[in-house]
């Protein structure tokens, strides 16, 4: 029984990575690449498609890289809170975390550093802050970016199934 619930959890989050895929404008190597990046830092699978939307919507409206911002977000998760390495990296991604951070605990943007040094700011605050800026300034991106997409990168995606329908042959075997 426990097989078949790893198995449907792999298939799940294979099918959460696809669909991804297909609404976003990511390549599939990037997606796969970050998700695995969020699970070695102990995303459940469950929760890795929101986790992909949220920092998807942030990349695509900052520009940084998605593989990126899953490491400060897994970083952050891991300490189970933020500390000021990942509050420069977020915002060296473009990330606008000092405001967020302010506007999320109710102080002032020059509060947020020392609130952070007195380790005052949690993973939760810090989730909180990227799922209100995925919903608010960087809302729907990843949706918008694929509606100005004329023509889909076929080749891309055709070598994207390639890899998945290996990967699950793999897994399968094992």
């Amino acid at each position: 029984m426990k097989t078949e619930t790893i198995e449907y959890t792999v298939c799940s989050l294979l099918n959460d990575i696809m669909k991804f895929n297909k609404e976003s404008s990511f390549e599939l190597e990037k997606i796969l690449e970050t998700t695995k990046t969020l699970i070695s830092f102990g995303i459940k699978n469950n929760n890795i498609l929101n986790i992909l939307t949220i920092i998807g919507n942030i990349s695509i409206g900052t520009g940084g890289d998605i593989k990126h911002l899953a490491l400060c977000f897994g970083q952050v998760k891991a300490k189970n809170r933020i500390m000021d390495t990942e509050l420069n990296m977020f915002i060296n991604l473009g990330v606008p975390m000092i405001n967020a951070l302010a506007k999320e605990l109710e102080i002032t943007e020059d509060q947020v550093r020392n609130f952070i040094e007195e380790k005052n700011v949690s993973f939760e605050d810090t989730k909180n802050v990227l799922e209100k800026l995925s919903k608010t300034r960087f809302a729907n991106l990843i949706e918008k970016q694929n509606a100005l997409m004329t023509t889909p990168d076929t080749l891309n995606f055709l070598l994207g199934i390639t890899k998945l329908s290996i990967t699950k042959r793999f897994l399968r075997k094992k």
